[in-house]
């Protein structure tokens, strides 16, 4: 069966009748009552399409007026990669929605919601700033492309086992990283005599990729390579067969929003690719492992292969179970293992995989708002991550009984529909010019003619592939409707290609949740490593255990670089170091409480610090606070009080500037006045300079947290002598800038103390004027005060603590 001819890219929409009056711009004159939220494009002159268009427009009259576009307007603009704008043309057509496929001026916010496909993170930052309208979607999430890196991902599911429950990362094969474990992966090759398989880091369609046995052999290999950064896995010598032939599978995971209370919405594609090798099947040897075509699925690979079988040209061929095509849709390919093995059951296939994709995605998704964070606070749009949605290509491989395992992960899994066919020695069009290498074509250009392009090494031509069309655009015409229903106002969309993926619940999301709520809150990875971020974070366990602070000085030295890396030029990799900050939190622990089993060891660190993820419900971000619970719940009304202070609390010391506390009251649609301030200030002290001290506040809403397990206003800087003080207390409090003058010292001076201190953080007097007011009230200058004034004087940063 022919294709349809929506299915051939390139046909031009017809400029007149009903056909183009689906697609056509609004009349310039017509009022905005009648588009539909503002439809179409804005009504500016320079935003009107070439002339040509509008004249067919208009021709015979004035403009007709038209019917409200349905749906999204798809914006392919920035789809200059191969072959993907073809597939969102066809599923816009399909949707009858309209596209804009080309930018003439610079890009405004439209006036309709609009879905951005973007290929490349430069034009994703080029559109954050137009998703201002509700419902506007952009096909990319900052940060994904380095989660997805072979290394990255490796590292962080090591990072992540302990964290889990037992065996929940069994479908991702035993990993080492290279370099950084290279005496590892050495030692298991020298006591096992099974085989492994190589990834460079840097790597993508099989390239660079090869099996090995033993030390000398991967000495041998690896003395090749330019670059040594890769990983290394245990190889599924026993996969699952069909014909002799080994294969893997392709699903589509979409990611959809997502924020820092919340994961994103997550769904799985029933259809995917199953992707054949091209030669029969034998476990490897040193005399077959450099058959890559034997061992190696990758379809950039095998379809050089003249034993590679091309999917028919009807849908009731390619959806055959007995076809014998190198790439099949996975519908098709599991049907035929459930009626050949009883012991196969589709839904608990999917099942399985969905289970994977829970725990991978329950590790991602915090890091995400990692990135989220570091570009709001780089002056990014905050719809970064909540506007944003995105496919992901799964690489499942199951075994002989029928356990799937994760090959990889793959950021932007091809959406290119055609397929290279070589030509035959003896073809007359090899006499033909043909396109120019690297000339960007629609498939109706490509269709039948000459090509040199990168997808074969030989002339050859293109024509759209059906196994490719029916599975790809299944996936792209489910994740549209699946953002038409969230559109509409159904929280939690279903669409029948597609399986929700429920990551809310995974207590893996909660835990590494929790942490990322500390790593941004102190300070992200420009803070929190340095050797004030690790004392100011962990040093109040400093003395329990053998946990002492040189630990943490030798902790910061070693933390100085990451061994993430960062692919994705268009951001920081900052937020990859939630994962660095993560070992902290475990070396800390372990010195800290030594007997405490590994699994429990982040939650018991976290616990006592009193770090508590106040975003979670008591405590929420200003734009998720139920204010009429505010109004009703005082516990909730104090817990939301000190998430915006610590939020305005530049220093995180306690202390607010009364017109940092004004913003914070602002930012609750708070006022002073109300009988909810006053409750507040209860437990807040004002000083004579202006100053707003919310310790006790702290105190009372989250007794754990460092500054509040520091004294209240009359005991800031040095206990009372009538409590008790352990050794190990003491000790910490030696290293303090002010010390006790004997028992001349008393809490109640911390009032006089302050008001020198405000003085000189304000600028208003030097160093030295600030040295002579603390011995006129009879506190003596230390050298730790005299070292902290000459550190962070400069700055007027010295924390008053």
């Amino acid at each position: 069966m022919a294709l349809p001819d929506s299915a051939f890219i390139g046909a031009e929409i017809p400029l007149e009748g009903p056909a183009f009056d689906e697609f056509a711009e609004p009349s310039p004159s017509a009022s905005e009552d009648e588009i539909d939220e503002g439809g179409g494009a804005e009504n500016d002159p320079a935003n009107e399409e070439p002339s040509s268009i509008r004249i067919a427009a208009t021709k015979g009259g004035s403009p007709k007026r038209r019917a409200a576009p349905k749906g999204f307007v798809v914006n392919t603009a920035a789809c200059t990669g191969k072959g993907s704008k073809d597939l969102f043309t066809i599923v816009a057509n399909e949707l009858a929605w309209r596209e804009r496929d080309i930018e003439t001026r610079p890009p405004r916010p439209p006036l309709q919601a609009t879905i951005y496909c973007v290929m490349q993170t430069q034009d994703m930052l080029d559109r954050l700033p137009l998703l201002v309208r509700r419902h506007c979607w952009i096909s990319r999430y900052l940060g994904l492309l380095d989660l997805c890196d072979k290394g990255n991902f490796a590292r962080m599911a090591l990072a992540c086992e302990d964290l889990s429950e037992p065996n929940a990362w069994d479908f991702n094969p035993k990993t080492w990283v290279l370099p950084d474990q290279l005496a590892q992966v050495r030692e298991a090759l020298a006591k096992s005599k099974r085989t492994f398989i190589v990834k460079p880091e840097d790597g993508s369609q099989g390239d660079g990729i090869f099996l090995c046995q033993g030390v000398r052999d991967l000495d041998i290999k690896m003395s090749t390579k330019s670059n040594k950064a890769g990983v290394v896995q245990k190889y599924l010598d026993k996969p699952l067969l069909l014909d002799g032939i080994k294969f893997d599978l392709r699903l589509y995971v979409c990611l959809i929003g997502g924020s820092d209370i919340a994961p994103p919405l997550v769904y799985l594609c029933r259809e995917g690719l199953a992707r054949f090798c091209t030669e029969i099947y034998e476990e490897p040897s040193s005399k077959n492992m450099h058959k890559c075509m034997a061992h190696l699925t990758n379809y950039s690979l095998n379809k050089r292969s003249d034993k590679f079988e091309h999917s028919p040209e009807s849908m009731e061929e390619v959806f055959d179970t007995g076809s014998g095509a190198s790439k099949r849709p996975m519908t098709a390919v599991l049907r035929r293992l459930q009626d050949e093995n009883p012991g196969f059951s589709m839904d608990a296939f999917y099942d399985t995989v969905a289970a994977i994709i829970r725990t991978t995605v329950a590790a991602m998704a915090p890091v995400l708002v990692g990135f989220s964070h570091a570009a709001a606070a780089a002056g990014t749009p905050l719809a970064a991550e909540s506007s944003s949605f995105q496919v992901l290509g799964y690489d499942i491989m199951m075994d002989t009984s029928f356990k799937p395992y994760l090959l990889e992960i793959n950021n932007s899994p091809s959406l290119c529909i055609d397929e290279a066919l070589a030509l035959e020695p003896d073809d007359p069009r090899l006499a033909e010019k043909g396109a120019r290498p690297g000339r960007p074509q629609s498939s109706r250009e490509k269709e039948g003619k000459v090509c040199l392009c990168m997808d074969m090494a030989q002339p050859h031509t293109h024509r759209p592939s059906v196994v490719d069309v029916a599975v790809k655009t299944t996936v792209v015409k489910g994740v549209f409707l699946l953002l038409e229903k969230l559109k509409k106002g159904d929280s939690e969309p279903e669409v029948e290609d597609y399986i929700s993926v429920d990551v809310s619940r995974e207590e893996l999301w909660e835990k590494l949740q929790r942490v990322e709520a500390v790593f941004h809150q102190c300070g992200g990875a420009q803070k929190a490593f340095t050797g004030h971020g690790l004392r100011r974070t962990f040093g109040s366990l400093c003395g329990q255990g053998g946990l002492e602070k040189h630990d943490l000085d030798a902790l910061s030295q070693r933390l100085r670089s990451t061994m993430f890396v960062n692919n994705d030029r268009g951001v920081k990799p900052d937020a990859l170091r939630l994962f660095d900050f993560l070992s902290v939190i475990r070396q800390v622990g372990t010195r800290a409480f030594p007997g405490v089993d590994p699994r429990d060891i982040v939650e018991h660190v976290l616990d006592a610090l009193g770090m508590c993820i106040w975003i979670r419900v008591e405590n929420m971000p200003s734009q998720w606070i139920d204010r009429d619970r505010l109004l009703r719940d005082p516990e909730y009304l104090l817990g939301a009080v000190c998430y915006e202070f610590d939020k305005v609390d530049t220093y995180h010391r306690g202390l607010l500037t009364s017109q940092a506390f004004s913003k914070a009251l602002d930012a609750l649609g708070l006022r002073y006045g109300q009988p909810e301030v006053e409750e507040i200030l209860q437990y807040c002290t004002i000083t004579d300079d202006g100053y707003v001290h919310y310790k006790e506040l702290l105190h009372l809403v989250n007794p754990g947290t460092p500054r509040a397990k520091q004294s209240t206003m009359k005991g800031t800087l040095y206990p009372s002598h009538d409590e008790e003080t352990t050794p190990s207390e003491m000790e910490r409090y030696s290293d303090c800038g002010v010390s006790a003058r004997g028992d001349g010292f008393f809490a109640g001076k911390t009032e006089d103390i302050r008001k020198v201190f405000a003085r000189w953080e304000r600028g208003s007097i030097s160093n030295q004027q600030f040295k002579s007011g603390l011995e006129g009230i009879g506190v003596p200058v230390t050298e730790e005060l005299e070292r902290q004034l000459t550190t962070y004087g400069p700055a007027r940063s010295m924390p008053f603590s």
